[in-house]
């Protein structure tokens, strides 16, 4: 049972660190482009799933 927390712990980790250098990505470009809606939107997108994400970390190290 640790073996699959810890593997599915490492899963989100890697999927929220992923995400974060996503959205990092998209709000440069967003900078440079100085108020792009479609790299805002992708912004947004991003730190919803990052959001959950969390959750589901939060969840896996109460239990």
């Amino acid at each position: 049972m640790k073996d699959r927390w810890d593997a599915e712990a490492l899963r989100n980790v890697r999927a929220l660190a992923s995400d974060v250098s996503a959205l990092l990505t998209s709000l440069e470009v967003s900078r440079r482009r100085h108020e792009d809606d479609h790299a805002i939107q992708r912004s947004y997108a991003l730190a919803e799933r990052m959001q959950q994400n969390l959750e589901r970390l939060i969840s896996l190290l109460r239990t």
